[in-house]
């Protein structure tokens, strides 16, 4: 069994140990290390790190608070509820330094790549094994996807999971019975729409500030380095340094308009070998119009320019 599995088994024992104690109505949270309010529905069992060490449900149970909180910190937990009938639990984690952006501050075209590539390179260590979705939340953005913590499938969930501050919070449900079903798929979408982030954690960066987490330097050069090299070089090349001197203007056109369209399939070809995007469907005018420029531009030979002289006079 994974890893992942130990721990989920692990949380659902550690819930089902404690079923005595009191169930709460519809109720609010404070998180403040997250940095969240949350807000239940009724007849929902809750334990967060501020748990009485006196509880009477944890004496018992046998579960000593220190267990509790031990487990908490371990696995980055901070809450945990789960309904009367402990076929599923809703668990709340918080990790920090992040390297992406958050993502109440970013496109969804950003949030797709970033879907894309943790597809490739870590879903299956991750556990994830649907389709994941961009869902929106009043104050941010989640991506949304199934998963699975081992190999027999007997350990399903749903995570809704954004990023904020540089901290990743994920949402999570465990379901006991297998797959999840409809009804709880919605008491987890509730947990969702009821979470309120707090207004000091919603500050909007400097444009430059928020640039710099998207691209680097290195990401701009190398980006414009490529796009010279895939639509203007092969041109570029042509007219400096094999024919050295102007085309004529039909030619010139028709030559920028051919290689432009070559160029254009070219760069989608590549991009969607990347990251699954395609070019800019812009950039064939526009680079076909540079390279037109380019083509009929410049002085002429010299002889040429001794021939028309000679013409004049």
């Amino acid at each position: 069994m994974k890893k992942g599995g130990k721990r989920m088994w692990l949380c659902l024992l550690l819930c089902a140990a404690l079923q005595t104690a009191a169930f709460a109505g519809e109720s609010a949270y404070d998180l403040a290390e997250l940095g969240v309010r949350i807000t239940l529905p009724g007849d929902m069992m809750v334990f967060t790190r501020e748990t009485r060490a006196d509880d009477a449900s944890l004496r018992e149970c046998g579960i000593s608070w220190e267990a509790l909180l031990d487990y908490m910190i371990r696995e980055n937990v901070y809450w945990i509820a789960h309904r009367e009938d402990l076929e599923c639990s809703i668990v709340i984690s918080m990790t920090d330094n992040c390297p992406y952006a958050d993502f109440h501050r970013v496109s969804d075209a950003y949030l797709r790549v970033l879907m894309a590539v943790e597809e490739e390179t870590g879903a299956e260590a991750d556990g994830v094994y649907g389709e994941a979705e961009i869902y929106r939340h009043a104050q941010t953005k989640f991506v949304k996807a199934p998963f699975r913590e081992n190999a027999d499938e007997s350990l399903q969930g749903l995570r809704y999971r954004t990023v904020r501050e540089g901290r990743t919070i994920s949402v999570s449900l465990y379901s006991r019975a297998g797959g999840v079903d409809s009804a709880q798929a919605d008491l987890l979408k509730s947990v969702i729409d009821g979470m309120a982030f707090f207004p000091g954690n919603v500050e909007t960066p400097g444009l430059m500030e928020e640039f710099g987490r998207l691209y680097t330097w290195r990401d701009l050069l190398i980006s414009l380095a490529l796009t010279i090299a895939v639509y203007s070089l092969p041109i570029m090349v042509y007219r400096y340094a094999i024919r050295r001197r102007p085309v004529g203007a039909e030619k010139a056109k028709k030559i920028a308009m051919g290689y432009g369209v070559f160029a254009f399939l070219a760069m989608t070809a590549l991009l969607r070998h990347w990251n699954g995007s395609g070019a800019a469907g812009g950039a064939i005018l526009l680079w076909s119009w540079v390279n037109y420029r380019a083509l009929i531009g410049g002085r002429k030979r010299k002889g040429n320019e001794r021939q028309s002289s000679t013409m004049g006079r």
